[in-house]
């Protein structure tokens, strides 16, 4: 946990990390939405650390995640994997998707994606 100065707010302290993946955080509330986000959370360090190996996950989490907050998360995330199969998601989705703000989402990621200096 990060140390705070006095007024600060508390750091989030997740899991204990293992080698594939972070056991649920304690606040992270409970039953299956509760693991959900814990896993959500510890996708996004996963990303950060190896993002093509993070990209099948990334996927499964913006495509059938019922949590639409989750969704959106995986859209974001698949915005900071910067690999064709990344952005041939977020078109897929696009094409698919009913949903209209996730759909308005991924094509403002994928437009991100693409007009983004290399």
């Amino acid at each position: 946990m990060i140390p705070r100065s006095a007024g600060a707010q508390p750091a989030i302290q997740l899991g204990a990390a293992t080698p594939d993946f972070p056991g649920p955080a304690p606040d992270a509330g409970s039953g299956s939405a509760g693991a959900a986000r814990a896993r959500a959370l510890a996708l996004v360090e996963q990303v950060r650390r190896d993002p093509a190996g993070a990209l099948p996950e990334v996927c499964r989490l913006a495509w059938t995640e019922p949590d639409d907050s989750l969704r959106r998360l995986g859209i974001r995330l698949l915005g900071r994997i910067d690999l064709a199969e990344s952005r041939a998601t977020l078109r897929d989705l696009i094409a698919a998707e009913d949903h209209p703000g996730i759909r308005d989402l991924a094509r403002r990621v994928l437009e991100t994606m693409e007009t983004a200096p290399r």
